[in-house]
C-alpha cells in the first residue's frame, strides 16, 4: 500500500497550483472555507495517529460527513464530485489517492510553515 502515500510534496504542488492529475485526470480544488478545512484537519490528524497509513477510516461512521466536504470542494471537468452521479464507480482507480490529496491540501494552510508562512 506504501506506493499509494501522497507525499507533502505532492500535496503542496496540488495546493499551490490549485489542482492535481490523477491518473491523467484533473481534479481541481476550490476554495475551502475555515470551518470545514479545521473539521478536516481535525479528522486527517486524528488518522495519522490511528491509522499509520491505512485506510481502516474509510469504514469509520464519521468519515462520510468528511468525505461530502472533500467532494463539495473538488471538482472534475468543472463540477463538484459530489454532485456528479457515478464518479467514483467510473473511477474507482482515482479514489484513495484523492482522499489522500483532498485531505491532505484542505489541511495545507495549517502545516505549511512554523508560522502559517
Amino acid at each position: 500500500m506504501s506506493e499509494q502515500l501522497v507525499t507533502l510534496e505532492r500535496v503542496k504542488e496540488a495546493y499551490e497550483a490549485s489542482f492535481d492529475d490523477i491518473n491523467g485526470r484533473k481534479y481541481e480544488i476550490t476554495k475551502t472555507p475555515h470551518r470545514d478545512r479545521q473539521v478536516v484537519f481535525a479528522f486527517y490528524s486524528e488518522i495519522q495517529k490511528k491509522c499509520g497509513g491505512g485506510f481502516e477510516f474509510l469504514s469509520w461512521p464519521t468519515y462520510p460527513a468528511i468525505e461530502r466536504i472533500l467532494c463539495d470542494r473538488l471538482t472534475f471537468e468543472g463540477v463538484q464530485i459530489s454532485k456528479r452521479k457515478n464518479h467514483w464507480d467510473d473511477y474507482p482507480e482515482d479514489f484513495l489517492q484523492f482522499v489522500q490529496i483532498a485531505m491532505g491540501v484542505i489541511s495545507y494552510p495549517f502545516v505549511r510553515g512554523g508560522h502559517g508562512g
